[in-house]
């Protein structure tokens, strides 16, 4: 049931002010930016989601709340910082995508939330 769907890949930064500072300088979208250890070390996918639409990574996965979120992440607790994507039930060839992506994401961004 559980499919193994990839490493979420990207740039890992530790702190918050080196991420903000690395977000301003390049003006770029931190929406690929995921935390891990309660915020303290994060990766950012964003180069990987933008290099090749057509290659799939866990970067594209959309949000979806409650039972329409098809699937999950789990961190890794050894040394190097990575995130695993999983469906958490069978999904159907077509069928979108979607994670939670929690409340912290949305927090500033409720205008966004579909």
């Amino acid at each position: 049931v559980h499919s193994f769907l990839g490493f979420y890949e990207g740039d890992i930064i530790i702190g918050r002010e080196n991420l903000e500072r690395l977000h301003a300088l390049e003006k770029r979208s931190m929406d690929y930016v995921i935390a891990l250890d309660g915020g303290v070390t994060f990766i950012d996918g964003y180069r990987r989601a933008i290099s090749d639409r057509k290659r799939f990574t866990p970067a594209h996965i959309n949000h979806g709340e409650g039972e329409e979120a098809n699937c999950v992440r789990v961190c890794s607790d050894d040394d190097v910082p990575r995130v695993a994507f999983f469906t958490k039930r069978d999904v159907q060839c077509g069928e979108q995508l979607l994670l939670d992506y929690g409340r912290n994401f949305w927090r500033g961004r409720d205008e966004r939330k579909l």
